[in-house]
């Protein structure tokens, strides 16, 4: 009898012990706006954006170049997001917002700064032809109560002087913003990982990249335009990754990471741009978005 009490005391201990580590998968998409023409329509792609979010499970993830009826559409009940429009800081404009599951956490604080000489209201900076923003938000982690910091970000394709002051704006924030709490870093860059205007990240402590994870899944680029095959080889555009997950090394630790190449079965006929010879049943097939998404999951430590 003495034994079984004891069991019972030593079993009661155990299951009231803190969980240390967590596991979620973390992503980032280009959703790829929504444009008026009939052509790879939001109408056909949004349903397959949010069925491939579900498949693939992403808990915490940024998205870039989406309006507001977008994220909603993406987010349904499972998802709370965060995040302002580029334009007025509030609903115009794309967004670069982060979703996440109310179930497995709870956002604690959020802001928005703008890539210019004036990052605290919509604006441009240094040549860039649209206003860029980075969204982040504070999330406690509702499965072992830990505390992170996420930001999600889209930064300007065509100044390399918005490119260059818009990743040391970042690397300065993130310091300030995250004062030595474990952060998240995502986004559409525009910029391979080792373009020298990304060097200015590695004076964040502890940050890696999640294309440096030895298994890393997936082709070497991210932006594909809509095209496959021997369009993407012939092109230089398609030849790099620009779009990246960033984590503070210790303590996230990566047990996968990759590109999700999913792409949309029986494409309309009416709809431009199919990899008409994708589909082995030789029906029309598309993708989500012109960006692959990128994925990874971690052990949150």
């Amino acid at each position: 009898m003495e034994t079984i009490k004891i069991l019972f005391l030593l079993f009661a201990s155990m299951s009231s012990l803190p969980v240390f580590s967590a596991t979620f998968n973390v992503a980032s998409f280009n959703l790829r706006n929504a444009p008026s023409e009939t052509s790879n329509s939001w109408q056909i792609r949004g349903p397959a954006a949010s069925a491939l979010i579900r498949f693939h499970e992403f808990d915490l993830f940024g998205v870039q170049e989406a309006y507001l009826h977008q994220i909603k559409t993406i987010a349904s009940k499972e998802y709370d997001y965060i995040g302002a429009g580029r334009d007025d800081g509030k609903t115009r404009g794309e967004h670069s917002a982060i979703l996440y599951k109310k179930n497995r956490f709870k956002c604690l604080e959020s802001g928005n700064f703008w890539f210019s000489p004036t990052p605290e209201k919509p604006s441009l900076g240094w040549g860039a032809r649209y206003k860029r923003i980075c969204s982040w938000g504070k999330f406690k982690c509702l499965e072992n109560g830990k505390v992170f910091f996420a930001f999600n970000l889209h930064i300007d394709h065509e100044s390399e002087e918005a490119q260059r002051n818009s990743i040391a704006m970042l690397a300065q924030n993130v310091r300030r913003i995250a004062a030595g709490t474990p952060h998240l870093i995502m986004g559409d860059f525009n910029l391979a990982s080792k373009h020298g205007a990304m060097q200015k990240l590695s004076e964040l402590e502890n940050l890696a990249s999640v294309e440096n994870f030895p298994a890393f899944y997936g082709p070497s680029f991210s932006y594909h335009s809509y095209m496959q095959g021997q369009d993407i080889a012939s092109s230089s555009d398609f030849s790099v990754r620009i779009d990246h997950i960033f984590y503070s090394s210790k303590n996230f630790k990566p047990i996968k990471a990759g590109l999700l190449t999913d792409f949309i079965p029986n494409y309309p006929s009416s709809m431009k741009n199919p990899c008409d010879n994708f589909s082995e049943s030789g029906g029309r097939v598309g993708y989500p978005s012109d960006h692959f998404p990128i994925i990874a999951k971690f052990e949150f430590r």
